[in-house]
């Protein structure tokens, strides 16, 4: 049975990822974050008292993720070669990416 008080955290989540299919997600215990990546790029929740919304950073192809301290660490697929991978280093707290790294 659901609790009523879990329905409700759930709305922050609701609203970025209504109707999308989550394809990458991670969370980062200490400071209670949850990272999910949808079709359309990733977004980043707070779950400390209910799921509260951090940002949103528009980028398609994500496969992976995963924190690395204050960092969120994204791998995407190449758009222009399937073969390669892109990953892209972003501070919690930043919009641009802190460093990106093109693998073969």
């Amino acid at each position: 049975m659901i609790q009523e008080h879990s329905l409700s955290s759930l709305e922050g989540a609701t609203e970025h990822l209504s109707g999308q299919k989550a394809q990458a997600f991670s969370m980062f215990k200490d400071l209670n974050m949850i990272a999910v990546a949808s079709e359309n790029g990733f977004h980043m929740f707070d779950y400390e008292s209910e799921l509260k919304h951090v940002k949103s950073v528009m980028l398609k192809n994500v496969v992976q993720m995963c924190f690395v301290e204050m960092y969120v660490v994204v791998v995407t697929e190449d758009e222009d070669n399937s073969e390669d991978a892109i990953l892209l280093s972003y501070m919690i707290d930043g919009e641009e990416p802190e460093g990106t790294i093109k693998i073969k």
